[in-house]
Parts: C-alpha cells; structure tokens; sequence
C-alpha cells in the first residue's frame, strides 16, 4: 500500500527519506514519515501565518469603506471571485497586488458591512517539489519532519545547544524546535500593519 503526504505538504516521503539519510522504503515507516511531513507544513504555516503549498483559499471579511482589501493569506496566484453584500463583482473594477496580499479597488471602495465581503483565490509559492517553493523553508520543514520523526521513533529531543562549563560539566538545553525552523518563523512570519 504506498503511503502519501496531503497535497498541502511542502516535502515528499522521499524527500525526507533522503534528508534522512539511508532509511529504506518501508510502509510501517512511510506512514510514520506521511504523519511528520504533514504536521510539520502545517506547524510551518501556523508560526508564519502563510501559505507555502498553493491551495484555494476562501476569506469572508468585514468591508471598511476603504479602497483596499486584505486578505488573509499571501502571495496570490489568482482570484477566482469577489463578492460584495451578495453581488459578485466585476474583476475589472480591482487591482491584485498578488505580493501584498491586496484587492484595491481604484475608483470607489469596499462597502461598509460585518462579513459583507467574500473572496475565493489560490495562494502560495507553488507545488509540493516546486522550484518556486522557498529553499529555506523547504529545509525547515524537512528539519522538523525529521524532529518529529525522532522523536516518535526514538524518544530523541530537540536540543537548542550543549554547553561544557567548569570542571567537566554539561548543560543540555532543549529547543521546541531545529535552529533552521526558528529561523524560518522569524524571517517568514507574517505581519499586518
């Protein structure tokens, strides 16, 4: 029975097989290994707030009156639809700013209203594999699966760094997470001014 990760997952069984190093194809691991890649894309995405693995996206918003309209997640590959208190509107009446996140809509503005606004659209850098995925939070990834992996495996713990003090001493201090993750959820994580 082959073994595969969801279609929201930044890396491959293969690809952490691989990262790894020398761990046969076997499906009571494959299933183990399917479980780590899902949940670390998931915990990726929720430190930074982002979307990596391009999916459809389904925002219901509070209009302002304002020409901008943000939504949830970034950056967006196209917008299937927008609609405003129940009335689709025209793609010509507004600009994407895929970067940014934005719908600005140049001649008027978003009606006022609680949940007035609905926007269906993909985001993200591409698919599991891509060469459009980010390389350091690919690795990041492929970091924490392996984390997770040991750790459910072996009983193995993070550690954040090993320090030899006087006299021959050791202190072990254990990370929630790799250095590569930590790094990826500072410069990654998403903010909204």
């Amino acid at each position: 029975m082959a073994v595969t990760t969801a279609v929201t997952t930044l890396v491959s069984i293969d690809a952490i097989r691989a990262w790894m190093g020398a761990l046969d194809a076997d499906d009571t691991k494959d299933a183990l290994l399917a479980q780590c890649a899902d949940a670390a894309s998931a915990e990726l995405e929720q430190l930074t707030s982002r979307i990596f693995v391009t999916r459809t996206v389904t925002d219901t918003l509070d209009g302002q009156g304002r020409p901008d309209l943000w939504l949830s997640r970034r950056p967006i590959v196209s917008v299937t639809s927008v609609t405003m208190d129940g009335a689709l509107v025209d793609p010509g009446r507004y600009v994407v700013d895929a970067t940014l996140g934005r719908l600005r809509m140049p001649a008027g503005s978003w009606t006022v209203g609680i949940a007035n606004l609905v926007a269906v659209y993909s985001a993200g850098y591409g698919a599991q594999g891509a060469a459009t995925l980010p390389v350091d939070v690919v690795r990041a990834c492929l970091d924490l699966a392996k984390a997770i992996y040991d750790e459910k495996a072996t009983g193995a713990i993070t550690l954040a760094s090993v320090t030899m003090g006087a006299a021959g001493s050791v202190t072990l201090k254990t990370g929630k997470y790799p250095p590569s993750v930590e790094r990826v959820a500072r410069t990654w994580r998403e903010t909204r001014a």
